[in-house]
């Protein structure tokens, strides 16, 4: 494996990633109804996808996570590094071991006899696409979202107050427990195969 193939791959990651936000509000119009006494706004920021394909975009991000790491092995193998230090990360991360495990059960019949990576035979419920607003630790920073002309939505912030739409869904371990948000989750795992990455003095732009 080449430098080229396994930097694919990880743009394919990041590409990924990308798909499961929307950032621009224009994508993300209402459904204005007015009739004769009253004007309805109906609002549920699936920006027109239907949700076979909210459920492919989330699949996607999921797969493309689970699957890096083993080519971040195989490519420190043929290039003189430790892969070691991939297999150390995988398995002391849960957030990784629960994306490779969700990624498994697309596959494979559910659930796995040994639970999987995670040991905890986790699943995805209510995967849909919602808005979230979001405040850094800056102080007096806020963010507010009203809607605008035409049903699109209108985001005021101030400091670190942000907002996007994001694909994400409720992770469930076998037992019906709450594990996590599907999307903070997958962020997490992100973040530990970057921190792999420059373990391996490999340089990725995102």
């Amino acid at each position: 494996m080449t430098v080229e193939e396994l930097l694919a791959r990880v743009q394919r990651m990041y590409a990924s990633v990308d798909a499961v936000q929307e950032f621009d509000m224009t994508q993300l119009p209402a459904i204005i109804r007015q009739e004769k006494d009253y004007i309805s706004v109906s609002q549920d920021f699936t920006g027109g996808l239907s949700q076979a394909e909210i459920e492919n975009l989330a699949q996607a991000l999921v797969y493309n996570i689970a699957h890096l790491d083993a080519h971040l092995r195989r490519w420190a193998q043929l290039n003189g590094k430790d892969p070691k230090r991939v297999d150390k990360a995988a398995r002391a991360a849960d957030s990784l071991k629960i994306i490779k495990d969700l990624s498994n059960s697309d596959k494979h019949p559910y659930p796995t006899r040994d639970w999987g990576h995670s040991r905890l035979a986790p699943s995805v419920l209510n995967i849909r696409r919602l808005m979230r607003l979001s405040t850094g630790g800056e102080a007096g920073s806020s963010v507010a979202m009203t809607f605008g002309s035409g049903g699109i939505p209108k985001i005021m912030s101030r400091g670190s107050g942000s907002a996007n739409a994001v694909i994400t869904g409720e992770v469930n371990d076998k037992d019906g427990n709450r594990l996590g948000d599907l999307y903070e989750i997958e962020l997490e795992a992100v973040a530990v195969l970057e921190k792999v990455i420059a373990e391996l003095g490999m340089d990725v732009e995102n």
